[in-house]
């Protein structure tokens, strides 16, 4: 042992007689080398040595490429401990690490314990009787995850096919179960991370221990609710196991080794809905778990929600529904599709799960799914989302490849599958669990028998495979443990053929991956479309952070660097000039590629939308990124919100106005997705692009639930090329706006001026714009280049005169010079 002192035991005490230390304090090095590094209670050897001042910021240039050693080496990370003789007198002293990334061969006092293989579980080994009083060590040794599947893969006669893996000659990411996203996407860097993705802890007690506890709902009549809660313990009970909490009186209870499980009934159940179609009702209370009259758990924050869920799939007019009925209610599901906050998956902390998710609940999301290329996020999150009312589609953890299925491998998996099913579960907003992203199609679709020369054998090998994980395994694990439902695949269906598009979920790719035009977004719709995007750039500030100004133009190696589709700027750049015209620099660029991609998903989504019955879901893709990148983001790295955040938020309104292209023209609709008919009185004003008024018009009206109703405007309008029109309607007595511009494609982008009058402060963090416009100015984005603003409502189209706009800023009220304008 190398390393001083690290850690101190601090006892922590439970009611339930259990003990932890505070977390462990690690340090690092190579194999066989001496330098020695401080890692701290959690991360990776790539995040320790950039803070170490070893390795320059991996975002930064091209600094990615000094990274890329690093997965070729093995490393070892050491800490100490004290233990007391009292300590030793304890039953059960444990070594437990809830994230451990990922393979690595465990040494307490240089006796090897065992072996971790999976990001995906946490590992407990116990360790008292190799336990000494005084000073102890541990040690382990991480084995490079390309090399620990090496040999294996080069044995292999046909290499299991994996796109994304962007290693020059050893493609074992469908070999591992670590995120697979951490192995290069066409949105991330390859950084495959080794280390500590959570803190690990010494855990000592004398009693049995529980290790989740969760609530499924079986059933729900008139009146009462059955429900069963499973408990999972650390060991076989020995007595009989109770539980106590304030709404859970069992009236059956089951063991099975040591999973105990309980029935009881609530009276008058209230059930929990999610946003926008009923109240999230959460039964909230501590729970504690007894073995004989000796209490072995004790969860303080135990909670659970009371709902039925289901998938259905059922031929119709159209051809195969997929619908997700919520208490027996089928809900429109709206929202996108989440990849890892942080290429550091250690870093990823509740301020920022939190920042994410209530940015979602302001673009009025129902709806989250957890992309199966990352990994499993903790209970903060899916709790945050269930008191938001944020439904959960869960896929597991694998994406765009093709997966072995020998014994080891169902295994692993099988006890992945026996973790995280239950504890997801426990989280009443979980929707559906997603067998993988991708992996059918592709082994149909993406040619991978000419691509990797497979034999028909051999493609039979990989069509049982798929059967044996995906159609065998996961449905009788979920079944096991859930009554969430599940589905195999998503897609179910490939984007081409016109037939496609009537049955299942659908991930629509025809415009980036194909020859569609942009407007096809408006006319291809799945019957639940769970992927469709468009990228863009991130805004001035973002790339200021990874780049200099002088790299700003598209044959900058740099700026190629932060693009990983191999379509990429190339394709943003056609569909922007197709839609605004040539960019007049790179910073126009930028803001143009955020219009394009707004215009694009939003096409999308109104089109989805009204569709409805057809249609049953909407989800873009993505909702975030994982670096600083130009990708499909609607919110960069950073946090700040594209443009195409601020267009789905009024997109996605229960009760939206919404612009839909139909044929070569559009046409303007309200939706509303309220459970009851709702009043509505609109009114709109129609100016020409010097700001002055040509038309006016109010109209009172009513809309059931998944009503549309469109607004006729008047026919003379036709001969205008382009206009503005300022919507205005009122629901509850709460007022709504929403402005378009009238066939952008006729607006004169000169024709405007926008200039900062001043920056005045309101309140704490909080100051107003004041804008002096001349003309119509459309699409108007105020931001910065240090990153310091933030508008609730941005991209607006403005009238002639004196404007006035709040926004938020952090630290110093930014001088009126900060303040950076684009316009068409």
């Amino acid at each position: 042992m190398k390393g001083k002192l690290l850690s101190l035991l601090v006892m922590i005490t439970s009611a339930a007689g259990s003990f932890s230390q505070a977390p462990l304090q690690w340090t690092f090095h190579q194999l066989d080398t001496d330098k020695e590094y401080e890692l701290g209670e959690k991360g990776s050897v790539q995040e320790a040595l950039f803070k170490n001042k070893v390795l320059p910021d991996p975002f930064y240039g091209l600094n990615e490429s000094k990274y890329l050693w690093i997965e070729q080496e093995d490393w070892i990370f050491e800490t100490q401990f004290l233990i007391s003789e009292a300590d030793l007198h304890n039953d059960f002293i444990d070594l437990h690490f809830e994230n451990i990334d990922t393979y690595a061969t465990v040494f307490i006092n240089d006796h090897e314990v065992g072996k971790t293989a999976s990001a995906f579980i946490p590992y407990r080994f116990s360790i008292k009787k190799l336990l000494k009083e005084g000073t102890n060590t541990i040690k382990l040794h991480f084995v490079s995850p390309v090399n620990y599947h090496k040999e294996a893969y080069q044995e292999l006669k046909v290499k299991f096919p994996a796109p994304n893996d962007v290693h020059d000659s050893v493609r074992v990411s469908s070999m591992t179960r670590k995120p697979q996203f951490q192995f290069g996407w066409d949105w991330s860097l390859r950084m495959n991370t080794i280390g500590l993705n959570a803190p690990a802890f010494i855990e000592m007690y004398n009693v049995n221990k529980v290790e989740q506890a969760s609530v499924q709902t079986l059933e729900i009549t008139e009146n009462a609710a059955d429900l069963l809660l499973n408990v999972i313990l650390a060991y076989s009970p020995n007595q009989e196991i109770s539980i106590q909490n304030q709404f859970i009186h069992p009236y059956k209870t089951e063991v099975d080794g040591n999973v105990v499980r309980f029935h009881f009934k609530i009276e008058n159940p209230q059930l929990y809905w999610p946003f926008g179609v009923g109240q999230q009702q959460l039964y909230e209370g501590e729970l504690k778990v007894y073995e004989g009259t000796t209490q072995v758990g004790d969860q303080p924050d135990f909670y659970f929600g009371i709902s039925t869920k289901k998938i259905v799939q059922q031929a119709d007019q159209y051809g195969t529904s997929f619908e997700i009925h919520w208490n027996n209610e089928r809900i429109f599901c709206k929202g996108g599709d989440y990849v890892p906050q942080d290429v550091f998956l250690s870093t990823v902390d509740e301020q920022r799960m939190a920042s994410l998710i209530d940015a979602c609940v302001a673009a009025n999301f129902n709806m989250i799914r957890i992309w199966g290329g990352g990994y499993y996020l903790p209970d903060f999150f899916y709790r945050y989302c269930a008191k938001k009312g944020i439904l959960i589609w869960q896929d597991f953890m694998f994406a765009c490849a093709l997966y072995p299925a020998d014994d080891a491998f169902l295994s692993l998996v099988k006890n992945e599958l026996d973790y995280q099913i239950p504890r997801i579960s426990a989280h009443p907003n979980i929707a559906l669990f997603n067998g993988n992203n991708e992996v059918m199609v592709a082994g149909k679709y993406w040619g991978f028998k000419q691509q990797y020369n497979i034999d028909n054998q051999t493609q039979e090998q990989f069509d049982e495979n798929y059967k044996k994980l995906f159609q065998t395994l996961m449905p009788a694990a979920v079944k096991q443990w859930t009554t969430v439902p599940f589905e195999h695949t998503s897609p179910l269906s490939h984007w081409g053929k016109d037939e496609w598009y009537k049955h299942g979920t659908q991930h629509y790719w025809g415009v980036w991956h194909g020859s569609d035009p942009i407007e096809a977004f408006a006319k291809k719709s799945g019957r639940f479309n769970a992927e469709y995007g468009f990228q863009s750039f991130p805004e001035y500030s973002t790339l200021l952070k990874v780049s200099e100004k002088k790299d700003w133009n598209l044959e900058s190696e740099v700026i190629k660097q932060h693009q990983k589709s191999y379509v990429g700027n190339a394709m943003i750049l056609k569909q922007t000039e197709k839609l605004f015209g040539k960019p007049k620099n790179f910073e126009d660029f930028i803001y143009l590629s955020q219009l394009t991609q707004a215009e694009a998903v939003g096409l999308a989504i109104a089109s989805h939308r009204l569709q409805y019955p057809r249609c049953a879901g909407t989800l873009y893709w993505q909702i975030n990124d994982c670096w600083p990148v130009s990708s499909w983001s609607g919110i960069d790295y950073y946090g700040n919100w594209k443009a195409l955040h601020y267009r789905v938020k009024n997109d996605f309104e229960q009760l939206a106005l919404l612009r839909n292209l139909e044929g070569n023209s559009f046409r303007y609709w309200l939706f509303s997705e309220y459970k009851e008919n709702i009043p509505v009185e609109v009114r709109y004003k129609i100016y020409d692009l010097k700001g002055r008024k040509i038309h006016t018009k109010e109209l009172l009206t009513s809309l059931a639930s998944y009503e549309k109703k469109e607004i006729m405007l008047p026919s003379r309008l036709k001969k205008r090329k382009a206009y503005l029109i300022n919507f205005e309607w009122t629901v509850g007595g709460k007022q709504h706006y929403r402005s378009f511009i009238h066939n952008e494609h006729f607006f004169k982008r000169d024709k405007s001026v926008v200039e900062v009058e001043s920056v005045e402060f309101v309140e704490q963090g909080i100051a107003a714009v004041r804008l002096r416009v001349k003309n119509v100015a459309a699409y108007v984005w105020i931001t910065s280049e240090n990153g310091t603003i933030h508008l609730r409502e941005n991209f607006l189209h403005l009238l002639p005169g004196i404007q006035t706009v709040l926004m938020e800023f952090t630290g110093t009220l930014p001088a009126k010079e900060e303040v950076i304008i684009k316009k068409l």
